[in-house]
């Protein structure tokens, strides 16, 4: 869904541009020009708390004696999307940007399994949490300025895996 946004939302985002750079706009400003509000980071996010997800067993338990030594891998991504809206006339639109970024979180675990018991592969996210403030901006006419209204969002980023070998009957 969120790449679908951004093949959709990048050709909005050049067809509004071009209609709003157009020649026969740059002539003169006449009162019509387009205005809109929009919000950006006042500050990088502050970190709050660490959270942790439910462990969770993985197929293929191993029956001991052995040693057992497992690796796994999870791709993650993070996004932040902003918006903003435009207002000409009796026209209102809305904008939609969406970056992001990929990360690949990996974790072992090793323990030996005795005779006759079973060793089965555990795995769990570790999250963090951070709150960003949002300062809202006003721009019309090419002039900006900012509104003194902010917003805070709360994130919530998978950081981390944790894992572990249990020994059962």
């Amino acid at each position: 869904m969120k790449k679908v946004t951004k093949f959709i939302g990048v050709p909005l985002v050049l067809s509004i541009s071009f209609s709003f750079v157009s020649p026969h706009q740059t002539e003169a400003l006449n009162g019509n020009e387009p205005s809109y509000f929009y919000y950006t980071p006042a500050g990088k996010p502050v970190y709050k708390s660490t959270s942790y997800g439910s462990w969770v067993a993985q197929p293929g338990a191993m029956r001991g004696p052995i040693k057992m030594e497992v690796s796994t891998e999870t791709k993650t991504n993070w996004s932040v999307t902003g918006t903003g809206g435009i207002s000409r006339g009796t026209i209102d639109g809305a904008l939609e940007l969406v970056f992001g970024k990929e990360k690949t979180l990996k974790t072992t675990a090793s323990r030996s399994i005795p005779k006759g018991k079973k060793g089965t592969f555990k795995k769990r996210s570790v999250y963090k949490h951070y709150t960003q403030k949002y300062d809202q901006w006003f721009t019309t006419d090419g002039h900006r300025s900012k509104t003194g209204k902010t917003k805070t969002i709360k994130i919530k980023r998978k950081s981390d895996l944790e894992s572990k070998i249990s020994v059962t009957k």
